[in-house]
């Protein structure tokens, strides 16, 4: 972090949301170019989360020439930038969504109160050159430690294929048996011989929950017929019945079986769950036990010349190694469908 004296007083003050727009609007506040995907994001998290009031942002930081007596009304903002522009663009969103649905007229009242009512915390510091205010930015967007998906998994409260993918991982001994990586995101074959990455085991429920593969995540919404412990009843009996073809303690090595594969496991995966996504609990139990016994007779060797009709490569061992885009993924799936 950048160097500063003990001449760059710091103090700590609490605005409301409605004085920090009205300061927005007379241009007392100044801000950085910000990426607005990023705000949008921080919009939807205020939306999504109004109704429960479960809101939380951290203290932004910003800087004045001189700190006295009062309260500063002029700022500029060294981190928060993209939340203070999220908060700024709410009263035209909440214009917008009072012309909507009576579900959204509640969730746009909810936040209008919330402007009117919240509060939060500005870190200011005096008397910083422009070149100390560009080095803090950088500071505190490049040095902070990002929450590890293990752990965003574990605690995220609102995240609902977070929380399936946890409950997955706690109920399932097979599955732990089998190795799940939790730090890495991808992982190396045939050096690695955990079955999935963290990251890959949340791909695969996302597919449980949508029947897509290549979803954004963090858009994920329980929209079907099942509870979250149902998707979590579905997923353990997919891998029980995967584990029928392949022992759970080396279904991860890749010298001894396809099933080692994550495009093999995702085309499987999506093999039992097309066209059965709205369906009921026990309707899809009774498709993925009919379509994964048609599989007992696949010969899952890695080697095998089978494999060579899809796009991928062989390495200097005779290993195959699917390519990971769309259409190998879908033309495995035909495979797979065919028998």
């Amino acid at each position: 972090m950048t160097n500063m004296t003990t001449q760059n007083r710091q103090r700590m003050y609490v605005y409301s949301i409605r004085e920090l727009i009205d300061m927005m609007n007379n241009n007392f506040v100044q801000i950085r170019e910000v990426s607005q995907p990023q705000v949008r994001e921080i919009r939807n998290y205020l939306l999504e989360n109004a109704m429960s009031r479960h809101i939380y942002f951290p203290p932004l930081v910003a800087s004045v020439d001189k700190l006295n007596s009062e309260k500063p009304m002029k700022l500029k903002i060294i981190d928060g930038n993209k939340r203070i522009q999220a908060l700024f663009q709410l009263p035209k969103l909440i214009d917008q969504q009072l012309k909507n649905s009576d579900d959204e007229m509640e969730k746009a009242v909810t936040i209008d109160y919330l402007l009117n009512e919240t509060s939060f915390a500005i870190q200011v510091i005096e008397g910083l050159s422009q070149a100390e205010c560009d080095q803090l930015y950088i500071d505190f967007n490049t040095r902070g430690k990002k929450v590890s998906l293990s752990k965003r998994i574990a605690y995220d409260s609102r995240n609902e294929i977070n929380q399936i993918t946890n409950l997955v991982l706690v109920q399932n001994i097979e599955l732990k048996n089998a190795g799940i990586e939790l730090e890495k995101q991808a992982m190396i074959k045939p050096a690695n011989k955990k079955m999935l990455s963290l990251s890959q085991l949340r791909q695969l429920v996302a597919v449980f929950i949508t029947g897509d593969y290549n979803t954004e995540i963090k858009a994920i919404e329980l929209k079907g017929e099942l509870s979250k412990q149902e998707y979590v009843n579905l997923m353990n009996l997919w891998f029980d019945k995967l584990f029928q073809l392949h022992p759970s303690q080396s279904i991860g090595n890749y010298e001894q079986t396809m099933l080692a594969s994550f495009p093999m496991l995702l085309a499987i995966a999506c093999y039992v769950n097309k066209n059965v996504i709205y369906k009921g609990l026990n309707e899809r139990k009774k498709v993925i036990m009919e379509r994964m016994e048609r599989l007992i007779n696949v010969n899952w060797e890695p080697k095998s010349e089978a494999w060579s009709q899809f796009k991928g490569r062989r390495d200097k061992n005779n290993f195959f190694y699917f390519a990971k885009d769309r259409k190998t993924i879908n033309e495995l799936v035909e495979w797979l469908e065919r028998g």
